[in-house]
């Protein structure tokens, strides 16, 4: 199976979703008709498990769109859909990946003025300093230089995955791919070394990023 696109994985959707509403119509129209306490009492069972297979085929779906596109794959752990797969905390689970989705989304839109010019910072791989001056460095490997300090730009960024990992650099956590004991590896083939000093708050930050502990 496989789901390349947007449109694809909706219509995967929309078919799963029609036979399951056309057969709870049809036992809805059942239970009208008979009005038999068992019926309802079955009606009910089927409607649960409608809603749990829907929920499950869903997530089955998405986790086969996103693994068809690389540059999805690694967003798609922050919201862990199948984490909210669970019966007996069902409607908590789902306003909490609600608002990590909101959240993710909000970021992914965050913009900062460089050089009179608007950029994303998404789109940011990592940001050095350089005495002075910070240059913010693209995934295009475009760079702004911004008259600043690294501290400064650090506590602006501090909600937007955003981390410190040396004295010369701040790198966007949602672009890490790999992290040793000495460097940090980003997207794009990028190497960036961790300070000692760093190294136990980057580390404690990142597991948080990854995982959404509260």
């Amino acid at each position: 199976m496989k789901i390349k696109t947007v449109e694809k994985l909706q219509d995967r959707l929309n078919e799963d979703f029609a036979w399951r509403k056309k057969e709870l119509i049809d036992f809805q129209m059942m239970i009208h008709s008979t009005k038999n306490r068992t019926i309802c009492r079955m009606g009910l069972a089927l409607l649960c498990a409608h809603f749990e297979g829907f929920l499950k085929r869903a997530a089955n779906y998405y986790i086969v769109f996103v693994s068809s596109h690389d540059n999805y794959v690694h967003h798609s752990f922050v919201a862990m859909p199948l984490y909210f797969i669970r019966k007996e905390k069902l409607i908590p689970d789902l306003k909490e990946c609600m608002q990590l989705l909101k959240k993710v989304k909000s970021e992914r839109k965050m913009e900062v003025t460089i050089q009179n010019e608007r950029i994303k910072l998404a789109n940011v791989l990592y940001i050095e300093s350089n005495k002075n001056n910070v240059y913010y460095v693209f995934l295009n490997r475009k760079k702004l230089k911004m008259r600043t300090t690294l501290r400064k730009i650090e506590k602006e960024l501090i909600n937007y995955n955003f981390i410190r990992c040396h004295a010369s650099f701040v790198v966007n956590m949602s672009q890490i791919r790999k992290v040793t004991s000495d460097f940090i590896f980003l997207d794009k083939d990028e190497k960036i070394p961790i300070g000692e000093k760093y190294y136990m708050n980057f580390l404690d930050k990142y597991a948080d990023y990854k995982f959404r502990k509260k």
